[in-house]
This record gives C-alpha cells, sequence and structure tokens, in this order.
C-alpha cells in the first residue's frame, strides 16, 4: 500500500490547500537536499515529501492510498468523510466514485451527492437528490438551504429563457428592423436601400 500523503506531510485529512502548501514548505525547508548536501536520508525524504504533495493537489490521494488515516474505531474507512474531503477541495468526481461505494443511501449521502453532482453539471440529479434529502431530515438547515440555492437557480434559468422561441411581438420586430437598418448603413453606406 503507498504511504498516506497526508501523513507524510503531517497534515489531518480534512486540511485546507492552504494548511497543505504551508506544511510542505515547512518540510521542504527542513529536508531541501541543498541544505544536506550527500545526504541520501534527506533526498530520499524530500521524495517522498515532493510525491505527497503531487498526489495531494492533483486528486490522486484517493481513498484507498490514505484508508488508514481515515479509520474509525471499527477500522473501517469513514467514506463520508473522504466524500466530503473531496467536496471541500473541488474534486466532485472523486466525491461521486467514494459515494457510489457505500450502499446505504442515508441524507447526508443524498446531500453529498447533491452537491457533487451540482458541480458535475448534473443539475436534475443534483435537484433530484436535494429533495430527498430533505425529505428524509426536513429539519437539517443544512439541507434546505442546498435545495433552495437549486431551485433559485433553477428559477432563474427558466426565467432568462423565457423569451427564447417566442414569436416577435411588435416592439421586437422595431427592434429588428432598426438592428437590420443600422447593420445595412454599416456595411453598404447610407445610400443603399434595404
Amino acid at each position: 500500500m503507498a504511504q498516506d500523503p497526508y501523513k507524510v506531510l503531517g497534515v489531518p485529512y480534512g486540511a485546507t490547500e492552504e494548511e497543505i502548501t504551508k506544511a510542505y514548505r515547512k518540510l521542504v525547508k527542513k529536508y531541501h537536499p541543498d541544505l544536506h548536501p550527500g545526504d541520501q536520508e534527506a533526498a530520499k525524504k524530500m521524495s517522498e515529501i515532493n510525491e505527497a504533495y503531487d498526489q495531494i493537489k492533483e486528486g490522486k490521494a484517493n481513498q484507498y492510498e490514505y484508508s488508514n488515516s481515515q479509520a474509525n474505531s471499527n477500522g473501517k474507512t469513514n467514506l463520508y468523510q473522504v466524500a466530503a474531503h473531496f467536496i471541500a477541495t473541488g474534486m466532485y468526481v472523486e466525491a461521486l466514485n467514494v459515494l457510489s461505494q457505500i450502499q446505504e443511501r442515508t441524507a447526508q449521502w443524498y446531500y453529498l451527492s447533491s452537491i457533487a453532482n451540482l458541480y458535475t453539471n448534473n443539475k436534475i440529479t443534483a435537484l433530484n437528490y436535494a429533495k430527498i434529502a430533505v425529505q428524509m431530515e426536513p429539519n437539517n438547515l443544512s439541507y434546505q438551504k442546498l435545495l433552495q440555492q437549486i431551485q433559485s437557480s433553477a428559477n432563474m434559468y427558466n426565467n432568462q429563457s423565457i423569451n427564447y422561441g417566442r414569436p416577435l411581438d411588435m416592439q421586437n420586430i422595431c427592434l429588428w428592423w432598426c438592428l437590420i437598418d443600422s447593420i445595412c448603413n454599416c456595411l453598404c453606406g447610407p445610400t443603399f436601400i434595404c
């Protein structure tokens, strides 16, 4: 099993990008080969640090590589925490992959899946999952807020697209006529008759 990149950098699993970068820089200052010429241990440690940092930044540090760091008291990986971390760091596809491993569909599962689907442009699925989460736990304010946000963005989209495909009314006909006239004047000069 690969080394836990979070453990290598000495940061907790839910660490922010800023905390991860700060820990990385601190370790670079401590183990950089320029500070330890000829020291093979320092070079090896620096290689591990760079690899761990790259894994986290590129999203390659998945739940299998560091499942031990997220084990609960039963020795099982808390996939909800793993998925929530991926969502918090903007790795929505990875979050969906983790969530697909969970058999029991709880309100939290639908909530997290809704967020991940929303940011992977699966808006209908996101809306449906947010509704289910609220139905399962109607008093959860986070679930309610997510549902309201998705619904309000859907309403805004619907309102913007209402005029799309409608027949032209007199106001629109005048607008189009003025626009065409302006284009003709620009292209052909004022003597051209359309």
